[in-house]
């Protein structure tokens, strides 16, 4: 079937033991630490550079390089890693299921959680949660590689994409990128845009000095972005939002570009944490904050099937933190 992978895809269930990579020609006259952080893109190059100088790295067999070594089409780069004894198990990480077919899997992301292994989150990702799951290197003919499609934020919740072999991945991923794919997320904003519904047309910049915060400049990518009220709350309110790019950040950049920024995004302008009494509704409505992460929710994803080509829709409710400030909000109104 062409959900069957090849066993050469690592299971990222586990934890890992090395890497073994072999310099490709694009890549001739890196330096070694580039070369670790363009193909281990989960640790950070300081992190890679203390495992060339504790001798984990290994060129063409020999230890006691250095970080600043060229590098030479078909060496042989092994970095080594140390056991973990007490290393998590990705296969206590919950994950709901939305859809899955033989090519496509969609789960309702938790806030909190990373998507993909990162520095830090090797195994306590959705997609190592996933491999748990899927992965059967015993038994080839069973074993399913999931592949992530597309990227949201840690704090964000809600719908996250995944194929179960590299060519539907590349098929979805060219329909993000052409911006065929259909996204609709639901914010919590402070106060309410007016008019209701519209669309920010405001460029993008990255500016090293200040991340994570990025800015509205004319310097930036093109970056769109409509949003429609669903619901008014005065203080705040609940705002579909309509990403027509991909910048990072986008909705969060965006929102408090029209002097709404979303509910808990310290960065961008909004109130951290948000407790009962920042809504108007008491300060004993609930025990603790109401909320806690970027008030952030990929609610529906719609896109043509690499299958079929037919319209597959997926949709993610609101999880219980956001849907409880709604309701709170709907009891004040």
């Amino acid at each position: 079937m062409g959900s069957r992978q090849p066993r050469r895809y690592a299971d990222l269930s586990r934890p890992r033991t090395k890497w073994d990579l072999r310099v490709e020609l694009p890549e001739d006259g890196l330096r070694l630490d580039r070369f670790m952080a363009k193909r281990v893109r989960w640790r950070s190059r300081t992190e890679l550079q203390a495992m060339i100088d504790d001798e984990q790295v290994l060129v063409n067999g020999e230890t006691g390089r250095k970080a600043s070594q060229r590098l030479r089409t078909g060496d042989h780069v092994v970095i080594l890693i140390p056991v973990d004894d007490e290393a998590p198990d990705p296969s206590e990480i919950p994950i709901r299921v939305l859809h899955e077919d033989s090519a496509l899997l969609a789960v309702d992301k938790d806030p909190g959680i990373v998507g993909h292994p990162t520095s830090g989150h090797t195994l306590t990702n959705v997609l190592s949660a996933l491999h748990a799951r899927y992965r059967d290197l015993e038994n080839p003919a069973n074993d399913r590689v999931p592949h992530i499609c597309h990227r949201i934020d840690r704090e964000t919740s809600g719908v996250l994409l995944f194929a179960f072999s590299q060519r539907w991945k590349a098929d979805v991923s060219m329909q993000f990128e052409r911006r065929e794919v259909r996204k609709d997320y639901l914010a919590l904003v402070h106060g309410c845009p007016a008019p209701r519904e519209g669309e920010v047309d405001a460029p993008i910049l990255h500016r090293r000095e200040g991340w994570p915060r990025l800015v509205v400049d004319d310097a930036g990518l093109p970056s769109r972005t409509g949003w429609r009220v669903e619901e008014d709350f005065g203080a705040c309110a609940l705002v579909r939002f309509f990403p027509l790019t991909g910048r990072t950040h986008q909705i969060r950049v965006h929102s408090a570009h029209l002097g709404h920024p979303l509910l808990c995004d310290e960065t961008y302008g909004g109130t951290r944490p948000i407790e009962a009494a920042d809504l108007g509704c008491g300060g004993g409505a609930a025990a603790g904050p109401l909320l806690d992460r970027v008030a952030l929710h990929s609610a529906r994803l719609e896109l043509r099937h690499p299958l079929d080509g037919g319209t597959l829709v997926v949709e993610s409710p609101l999880p219980a933190d956001l849907a409880r400030v709604v309701e709170l909000l709907r009891r004040r109104a």
